[in-house]
């Protein structure tokens, strides 16, 4: 056992970014602590810091970031965007009426099928041709 204030300075540092809290309980008091984070997967100490809301701004920054990252992502990959008429720039097409309209005059303008879905009569320059994806039906 160190003798105190015979640390290392690598564990003076340490203990001063992370100072030790400690209590004491009643074994009955510990017995329901442990009940209350049974079935969490979290360490005693993880269930207190989460109890007393000292982790919940690392668990809201990690939420906000993947929700900002998913929202950034789906708009790139699923939104449709049309010129405007005037020539003044693009429109970014919300409301999935609009968009099923968009998407019908694409599709009837460009003959746009799945390979397996192409007319038998239809030449394959005459049409855009997809190749299904996992989960398209």
């Amino acid at each position: 056992m160190r003798r105190p204030g015979k640390d290392p300075p690598s564990k003076k540092r340490y203990d001063r970014r992370k100072p030790v809290v400690s209590f004491r309980v009643s074994k009955e008091e510990l017995d329901k602590l442990d009940k209350m984070r049974e079935g969490s997967g979290l360490s005693r100490g993880q269930f207190l810091k989460r109890t007393f809301g000292l982790e919940l701004t690392k668990k809201d920054d990690v939420y906000r970031k993947g929700h900002r990252d998913g929202y950034r992502k789906a708009k790139e990959e699923y939104s449709v965007d049309v010129f405007c008429n005037a020539g003044d720039g693009l429109i970014v097409v919300r409301g999935d009426d609009f968009k099923m309209k968009i998407r019908n005059v694409v599709a009837k303008t460009y003959n746009v099928y799945h390979r397996d879905c192409k007319p038998q009569n239809m030449a394959d320059d005459k049409c855009e041709l997809f190749d299904r994806e996992v989960g398209d039906e």
